[in-house]
């Protein structure tokens, strides 16, 4: 009798483990459904993660250091814009003006930083650099609209 004890308890565990397992594998619809999204929304972020070739560092390097150098003519037409205002208006620009040299500094150093980086270190300054870039045209687009 005890061996078929045994085995029927046995027998009820492996059914009881098996029934628990299946519960967790089928999430209800609304989790599924967050799932999927955060898949789709992390989707972009992973392919970026790839490792680029020589090449495509090479070429995103000067993508950059030409969004920056068109970012640098931007400014030294706001700063010939403000320099025709007057007063306070005047002093309100030149101090959204010297925040956004800041952050286009900033961004420069990224830059450096991204251009010694290794494959390691590659994307983490990358995110950093692009951050950066980000910041600039932001901070930009609202001082033109100081104007």
């Amino acid at each position: 009798m005890k061996p078929r004890l045994i085995v029927i308890l046995s027998l009820a565990l492996v059914f009881f483990l098996l029934g628990c397992g299946s519960q967790q594998a089928a999430p209800p619809e609304p989790a599924a459904s967050a799932q999927k999204e955060a898949q789709q929304e992390t989707a972009p972020a992973a392919e970026a993660e790839e490792p680029m070739t020589p090449e495509e560092r090479e070429g995103y390097i000067k993508k950059v250091e030409a969004e920056l150098k068109q970012m640098d003519d931007r400014i030294v037409e706001l700063k010939e814009q403000a320099q025709k205002a007057s007063g306070a208006t005047r002093d309100k620009l030149n101090e959204a003006i010297k925040e956004l040299d800041e952050k286009r500094k900033v961004a420069q150093e990224k830059l450096e930083g991204l251009k010694g980086a290794g494959d390691k270190a590659w994307s983490a300054t990358k995110k950093g650099t692009d951050k950066a870039v980000d910041e600039v045209k932001k901070t930009y687009e609202r001082v033109k609209s100081l104007f």
